[in-house]
């Protein structure tokens, strides 16, 4: 259901509002700031803690105790509340220092691939701090088309869009952007996709921590009608306030939609079993289910 005009309103300004403040710290106190509202949304958002909580007993079941899961929750608001403190302080932060901030290993591989002159699709999780790692991609000189998902709150989605452009990252609204990725690929560009949420509508099964995950086409789609290389794309956060990007190896296609998207969630599975906490648990990545099956989120998503 559409929100209302004073709702939207409402939502703007109370961001604005907690933004001011934010925008004024110095960088050394950004992670002390995220841990704060990290703080107060694990005590007031029961639904998105919840959420949290239920995914990974899902991902995980008894074999992480119900402690460790608490932590890795908890430390998973933490990640996404310095992500909303470096976000908001996005207009600071200059292509420059995304380069001096900014470590890969492997970066050479976005050049390997643009050099087939097909273009490069690029699956990436909601991982530490994925507008970060655009950023960084974009300031290399790489032409990068994201597809976003646009805001409920258009205000909100207005302020977040220009942010990401101020760092060159062409933005492609996910409703509309099957002719515009198949063009940015044609012109031997990367077109980046997050692809780890659940696919309300249109999805393809796949397996994912075990269970049936309903997940988005577009990745192996767009590769196959292009005849672009795929990899996956994430990165985290290291000592010092740095971060680091790291690109996984060209993931070959069969033409099987349903293993080629398993491949490819397996890498993120992979990625996420390593190090939970920096991954988006509040999302209900298991929200849509088969034909016959009921919800896991009983009471919180329907």
């Amino acid at each position: 259901m559409a929100k209302s005009r004073n709702l939207i309103l409402a939502e703007y300004l109370l961001f604005r509002a907690v933004l001011l403040p934010v925008r004024l710290l110095p960088r050394r106190a950004w992670r002390l700031a995220g841990n704060f509202l990290a703080a107060i949304a694990w005590a007031l958002i029961g639904s998105a803690r919840r959420t949290a909580l239920d995914n990974l007993d899902l991902a995980f079941g008894a074999s992480v105790s119900p402690v460790q899961k608490r932590c890795i929750a908890r430390r998973s608001f933490d990640e996404l509340g310095l992500t909303a403190v470096e976000l908001a302080n996005w207009h600071r932060v200059t292509g420059a220092q995304l380069l001096r901030l900014t470590d890969s290993p492997n970066g050479a591989g976005f050049q390997e691939s643009l050099a087939k002159g097909k273009g490069l699709v690029v699956c990436c999780p909601h991982y530490s701090n994925w507008e970060w790692m655009a950023g960084y991609v974009a300031s290399l000189g790489y032409p990068l088309n994201a597809v976003i998902r646009p805001l409920d709150n258009p205000l909100l989605d207005a302020h977040l869009s220009a942010a990401r452009r101020s760092k060159k990252v062409r933005i492609l609204a996910r409703k509309t952007s099957v002719r515009p990725v198949m063009e940015a690929l044609r012109r031997n560009e990367i077109v980046g996709l997050m692809a780890d949420q659940n696919a309300a509508v249109g999805g393809a099964f796949i397996p994912f921590f075990g269970l049936e995950a309903s997940t988005m086409r577009g990745p192996v789609y767009f590769a196959a009608a292009c005849g672009s290389p795929v990899r996956v794309a994430w990165e985290r956060r290291t000592a010092g306030g740095r971060h680091e990007l790291f690109l996984s190896e060209e993931i070959p296609l069969t033409g099987d939609e349903r293993r080629d998207l398993a491949a490819i969630h397996g890498r993120f599975e992979e990625l996420i079993r390593r190090d939970p906490a920096p991954w988006m648990w509040v999302h209900p990545r298991w929200r849509k289910r088969p034909p016959g099956e009921s919800g896991f989120y009983p009471g919180t998503w329907t």
